[in-house]
């Protein structure tokens, strides 16, 4: 129901963006779309924050999903995903997967560590993501 352009830009910043700077040698990097405006300079260096807070992804805002076709998805496809690999976590699988998908994370502005990202179970957990087909 998007354009063909806004789903590659879904799936490359959703997906393939933490291997490029990877690849390019960065450890971090920040994310301005076109349409995010700041209103003052930053007191703070942010990647500064995020190394000494051991964040390795930060963001500007979440709501609650509101595509339909996501809600309904991608919640159970993640809960099958843990069962799959018989996840063993100190949280519960279907805690985690509710906590994390009922929000939409607008990544027009986002901050990462690429390693996080390279890490075997996050790799692994994108390309299954990838192989789904769900993703354009």
């Amino acid at each position: 129901d998007r354009s063909e352009g806004y789903r590659r830009m879904c799936r490359f910043y959703g997906l393939q963006v933490f291997g490029v700077m990877r690849g390019l040698g960065y450890d971090a990097f920040l994310r301005v779309d076109d349409d995010v405006f700041f209103l003052e300079r930053a007191s703070y260096d942010p990647f500064r924050f995020m190394y000494e807070a051991g964040l390795v992804y930060a963001y500007g805002v979440t709501q609650p999903e509101q595509h339909e076709a996501t809600a309904v998805t991608l919640q159970g496809w993640s809960h099958a995903y843990c069962a799959a690999i018989a996840w063993r976590a100190p949280r519960d699988c279907w805690a985690t997967t509710r906590d994390s998908f009922n929000f939409m994370y607008f990544n027009n502005l986002f901050a990462a560590r690429v390693a996080f990202w390279a890490t075997p179970d996050v790799a692994a957990f994108g390309a299954a993501v990838a192989a789904s087909g769900h993703v354009f």
